[in-house]
């Protein structure tokens, strides 16, 4: 048995997501995280290399949700002009921001993606939803507190073979 805090799929970049895969499958909805998934966490909006990705992945046929921990304020001021539909406040890797997203916008959790750079907070919340989860490299290094403690469970948790990013 598979540990709850194991991604389906580990990603070194965001741009490496098998769109056709995907697609083939009857995937139609991603759910994003914000911080270090797609920017620094203390980023004021979206960069231009992350923003054609994000726009290709709509272009591909998906729709896309970020599901943040983060405000209200901070997740709109980031995401410019996308057409991207978000939760804030999620509470992740509790299943309510989650439920939120998929009640809110009629999202049908069996055909969709979640992606997100911590293990204990995307992963793992996806996981406990029954979504397909995806584990990316952090956007950069540049952590909040909470996040730099996260990271080293994280490392622990690698380190014993309980998650495997192979």
């Amino acid at each position: 048995m598979s540990s709850i805090f194991q991604p389906r799929m580990y990603l070194e970049d965001l741009k490496d997501l098998p769109l056709a895969y995907f697609k083939e499958r009857g995937y139609t909805d991603i759910i994003l995280d914000l911080d270090n998934t797609i920017g620094a966490y203390d980023q004021k909006e979206i960069d231009d290399r992350y923003y054609d990705i994000l726009a290709t992945f709509i272009k591909e046929g998906f729709n896309i949700t970020l599901v943040s921990n983060n405000t209200e304020r901070r997740i709109a001021g980031f995401l410019k002009d996308l057409p991207i539909k978000h939760i804030s406040l999620a509470i992740k890797p509790f299943s309510f921001g989650y439920k939120r997203a998929v009640e809110r916008f009629d999202i049908d959790k069996d055909k969709t993606i979640s992606i997100g750079d911590q293990i204990l907070t995307d992963i793992l919340g996806s996981n406990m939803m029954g979504i397909y989860s995806i584990l990316v490299k952090p956007y950069c290094k540049r952590d909040s507190l909470s996040t730099r403690i996260n990271r080293h469970i994280e490392s622990f948790l690698i380190k014993k073979g309980v998650v495997k990013l192979k």
